[in-house]
C-alpha cells in the first residue's frame, strides 16, 4: 500500500471503498475528520480487505486502484 502512494503521490484515502458497508459502519470518514493517521489508516485497510478499493494494482512502474476505464486504458495503451 506505501509503495501505492509513493508511486501516485496519492492519499490514502484513495485506498478505501467508500461506497462499502464496512466503511459507513466502521465511521471511516468521521475517523479521517477526526486526525487518523496514514499508519491507522494503514492498519485498518490491513485489517479489513472489505475496506480496500477494487480493483488494486500496483506493478515496478505504476498503481492503479478503482476502476475509470479512461486510466486504465491509459495504462495500458499498446
Amino acid at each position: 500500500m506505501l509503495a501505492f502512494l509513493k508511486k501516485e503521490k496519492g492519499s490514502i484515502r484513495n485506498l478505501f471503498n467508500t461506497s462499502g458497508i464496512q466503511y459507513r459502519e466502521l465511521k471511516i470518514a468521521e475517523q479521517f475528520q477526526n486526525g487518523l493517521s496514514e499508519t491507522e489508516a494503514i492498519k485498518i485497510l490491513s485489517a479489513n480487505g472489505k475496506l480496500i478499493k477494487r480493483p488494486f494494482l500496483i506493478n515496478e512502474k505504476f498503481g492503479l486502484v478503482g476502476f475509470k476505464i479512461e486510466t486504465w486504458a491509459k495504462r495500458f495503451k499498446t
